[in-house]
């Protein structure tokens, strides 16, 4: 399990000449060519993960099974199954490889918080990789949310997002001050709800 702290940032399709701008003012190196990822979002009949976060409740978590590139999931290889839990320490991230991943879309997944979760909607998006100093930094575009096992879709092509990841609050405090974008509270998952009408 991973301990991480992380801010957001929203940047308008219109602005993301700013955001190159600053990579390079900062030397920021790419540290993986960007790639497409795939989140299929699990959650219970109540879509309780929905509703913690949107509340703010803590702890509470998020499942997803994740798969890259843009081949259907039944041609994957890497496949691994996350779960993200927000809690008064962190954020934390456990990872779990897996190849049987039809037995989860199958069975569903029984969570000790939520119990019983089946898929809701997958998220799609491209994923750029940086690196200034300790700071990592992951930018978001073409996100776009669809219903599981359905074609119902929705997609904004003005909706990006920057993740910068850390390890210290002092550091995550310093790249805010300098970084001219702002900061937002934002959530794939949640997003996919409301876009697509589930609740």
């Amino acid at each position: 399990m991973t301990f991480r702290i992380e801010n957001k940032y929203e940047i308008s399709s219109s602005n993301i000449h700013n955001l190159y701008s600053f990579l390079k003012r900062n030397n920021a190196k790419e540290i993986y060519k960007k790639r497409q990822i795939n989140s299929i979002y699990f959650d219970n009949k109540r879509h309780q993960s929905f509703l913690d976060s949107e509340e703010g409740i803590v702890p509470r978590k998020k499942i997803r099974i994740r798969f890259y590139g843009n081949q259907v999931l039944k041609n994957q290889n890497h496949v691994q199954l996350e779960e993200k839990f927000n809690s008064y320490e962190g954020r934390f991230k456990k990872v779990k490889k897996i190849k049987n991943f039809k037995k989860y879309l199958k069975s569903n997944i029984f969570d000790e918080m939520y119990g019983l979760c089946i898929p809701k909607v997958i998220v799609s998006y491209i994923r750029e990789y940086y690196l200034i100093d300790k700071y990592r930094l992951t930018f978001d575009r073409n996100i776009s949310y669809r219903k599981f096992n359905s074609i119902t879709k929705f997609q904004n092509f003005r909706e990006c997002i920057l993740e910068v990841k850390c390890l210290n609050l002092l550091d995550i405090d310093n790249i805010d001050k300098i970084l001219p974008f702002k900061k937002t509270r934002y959530s794939k998952y949640c997003n996919s709800i409301k876009n697509l009408g589930l609740f």
